[in-house]
């Protein structure tokens, strides 16, 4: 899309239009990421196609903290803190503090009435899923899959464990070979083995808790301001109405744990694993054997002949000028 690849589209959509199905579902999270430009330019390649906006709303603190541990999976090295900050500084343009900043280029090239807005929450509590609620709003059938949790959210300290791993990877130039493709992947793969263990035990020692206010600038008025756009075009609202001045407290790794002795050594142990690098030596190891080494080297020095025939010599220059020697 962003690359407007005429050629690849046409050939997707014309193959869409040749099948003989009658509705074609389009999920992408990439695409709240488009500004009106790209989404006019998508529905340049629908033609006459009846076309609804599926968007699924979901309250600010579980979605943002979901999303940091998501910005993490595609390799982002920030921590919570950095990541809220960023977003904070311009509320406004931001898509997830903000979901009208997604939704006005769509209602500008789809029209406002194609806008069908999902309230995750309150599908859930309703003992649906998303997919079928994204169906019903569109208008088509349930088909009731099978239950299954797709790409769950792991333990905060583990997508912690891979931030900091990211960070690690970033000093590698050229880029390990082995360097997996998804390291919070990798170190939940790994959760079960002692180094890796150790370093997710370790991330979980420091912690720190955003107090998110929604009653408050900007969220007050940023979820005022949606509600007062697009409440009509909600299938539900409980949840979003219970959002309204809510006080949620986020609590999430801080990066502090890396003060610890142990943390850097074993984050770089377990990155050498996860990539099959040869083990680095751990430093208090290595001190030991070089202070043992050191011994038997001063041990072996006294013991031999030259240190025998020498020491008349050491002991005149240990004379000192009116001393008692």
């Amino acid at each position: 899309m962003r690359a407007r690849d005429t050629a690849t589209l046409s050939a997707q959509f014309a193959e869409i239009a040749a099948h003989p199905a009658r509705h074609v579902v389009i999920s992408a999270e990439p695409l709240c990421e488009l500004d009106e430009d790209s989404v006019r330019y998508l529905a340049g390649f629908c033609g006459a196609a009846t076309v609804t906006v599926g968007f699924v709303w979901r309250p600010l603190p579980d979605l943002i903290r979901a999303y940091w541990q998501e910005w993490v999976r595609h390799g982002s090295g920030e921590d919570f803190a950095a990541f809220l900050a960023g977003r904070l500084l311009d509320p406004g343009r931001d898509r997830l503090l903000n979901p009208s900043a997604t939704l006005e280029p769509f209602a500008a090239a789809f029209g406002r009435e194609a806008i069908r807005i999902l309230s995750y929450p309150d599908c859930l509590e309703a003992g649906g899923n998303l997919l079928d609620g994204l169906l019903a709003a569109g208008g088509l059938s349930a088909i009731n899959p099978a239950p299954r949790v797709v790409h769950p959210s792991p333990p905060l300290a583990v997508s912690e464990v891979a931030r900091a791993l990211t960070l690690i990877a970033h000093t590698h130039v050229p880029r390990p070979p082995g360097l997996p493709g998804c390291l919070v992947d990798a170190v939940a793969g790994a959760a079960e083995t002692a180094v890796c263990a150790h370093a997710i035990a370790l991330a979980g020692t420091e912690t720190r808790t955003f107090t998110l206010d929604q009653g408050v600038a900007p969220f007050g008025s940023l979820h005022a301001q949606f509600s007062a756009t697009w409440r009509d075009r909600m299938d539900a609202t409980r949840a979003f109405d219970a959002e309204a001045g809510r006080v949620a407290r986020l609590t999430v790794p801080d990066p502090a744990w890396l003060l610890h002795p142990d943390a850097v050594p074993t984050l770089h142990q377990l990155f050498a694993a996860l990539c099959g690098l040869p083990r680095a030596p751990d430093p208090a190891a290595k001190l030991a054997r070089e202070v043992t080494e050191l011994r038997a080297a001063l041990t072996a020095m006294r013991r031999s002949a030259s240190w025998r025939l020498t020491a008349p010599l050491r002991r005149v220059a240990a004379l000192r000028p009116g001393g008692d020697d």
